[in-house]
């Protein structure tokens, strides 16, 4: 994330939700970029929105509104593949097939490994 969009000030962060990242896009001048899958977070829109507005204020309302639920899917942010990770798997796309190893880039530099069974709903960043 490049804050105020100057890639001169990036910072990494790991472990952002889905209406997270279109918080940070709103703060940042879209300077969120190199978006990469290393997870799924279980959470609901009540509960995440309480944690997004004690972390960012009146901002959760500007980019959602007071009522209603937060987007839970990343595909619902229709983000443009150039702010992906370079050599990251499409959005909503992921090896299927039945159980095996899969490698999810991470960063540039570094890959996990981790068991996919073939039904499993896994969303890829």
């Amino acid at each position: 994330m490049a804050l105020g969009g100057d890639i001169r000030h990036v910072v990494i962060k790991d472990g952002v939700t889905v209406p997270e990242i279109a918080i940070l896009r709103y703060i940042h001048s879209g300077g969120v970029t190199n978006i990469c899958f290393t997870g799924k977070q279980d959470y609901d829109s009540g509960t995440e929105r309480t944690r997004l507005t004690s972390r960012y204020g009146d901002k959760v309302e500007n980019v959602f509104g007071v009522y209603g639920d937060l987007p839970l899917e990343i595909s619902s942010l229709n983000l443009p593949p150039s702010i992906l990770e370079p050599g990251a798997e499409p959005i909503g796309k992921f090896p299927k097939g039945g159980t095996k190893k899969a490698k999810k880039q991470v960063t540039k530099h570094m890959e996990i490994e981790e068991e996919v069974a073939e039904d499993e709903p896994v969303e890829a960043v």
